[in-house]
């Protein structure tokens, strides 16, 4: 593959910089919330395009996309009856300053007051669309597989888990939650397991290695630029030399 021209070197090598900085916030992100139930990693997919440096290795230009990965995250007992995990597909839906967000972390608590909230003080919402409560003077409390919540005084409510068809126009709003205009419909065989919750899908190991690449990748584009620099000012050192 031939090099650049001198002029757009320098170009390239910049849009190499400016394209590492996207995967640099995404891979923070992921290592931030890597400990956050429910979380779902971000992705990045890359396009290489490389770029010869005369007696040089090649560097990349890399352009690069993210997206979500929804895979399910391993489950972990707790010793909380609230605490409600997902397996496989489904989203539980929270109230936020009246706007219904979507969720995969089941981290609830109960308030004083008997409503089942998240630990963001936000209040799950129920198959019908309502907030959950839970009796004050309730003894104990099941969650079955479906969602349905019992007391010994009988089934008083049930989570509701709904899906979509298509998850990447799902919208990543920060603390776990996504939105989107999409019409989800309700899962037909919800499974939801009492006591447990999700880990996030984030493989610290994975996210560690990927910032160390982009260390590098950054450092080799910033000595390319160096390089560039120097065979610019041999040009121009060459050409007022000639015609002086």
């Amino acid at each position: 593959m031939s090099s650049a021209p001198i002029q757009r070197s320098g170009v390239i090598v910049l849009s190499l910089q400016e394209s590492l900085w996207p995967k640099l916030d995404k891979t923070a992100s992921n290592l931030s919330n890597s400990s956050v139930a429910g979380f779902k990693k971000f992705v990045n997919q890359t396009k290489e395009v490389k770029y010869n440096v005369p007696g040089k290795d090649s560097i990349s230009y890399v352009d690069i996309q993210s997206s979500i990965d929804h895979t399910q995250g391993s489950l972990e007992q707790t010793e909380n009856r609230y605490d409600l995990a997902i397996v496989g597909d489904g989203y539980f839906t929270f109230e936020q300053n009246g706007e219904k967000v979507l969720s995969r972390d089941g981290r609830l608590t109960m308030t004083p007051e008997g409503a089942l909230v998240n630990s963001l003080g936000h209040p799950i919402v129920s198959a019908g669309g309502s907030q959950i409560s839970i009796p004050k003077n309730a003894k104990s409390v099941y969650i079955a597989d479906d969602g349905t919540i019992s007391t010994e005084q009988g089934i008083i409510n049930r989570v509701g888990l709904v899906r979509f068809n298509d998850q990447k126009k799902l919208e990543y709003l920060g603390n776990g939650y996504f939105r989107t205009q999409e019409q989800g419909e309700p899962v037909e065989k919800p499974k939801i397991m009492q006591g447990y919750i999700e880990n996030s899908n984030v493989n610290t190991v994975s996210e560690i290695i990927s910032l160390i690449e982009i260390s590098r990748l950054f450092d080799n584009a910033q000595k390319a630029i160096e390089e560039d620099v120097k065979r610019q000012s041999k040009v121009i050192n060459h050409s007022a030399t000639k015609y002086a």
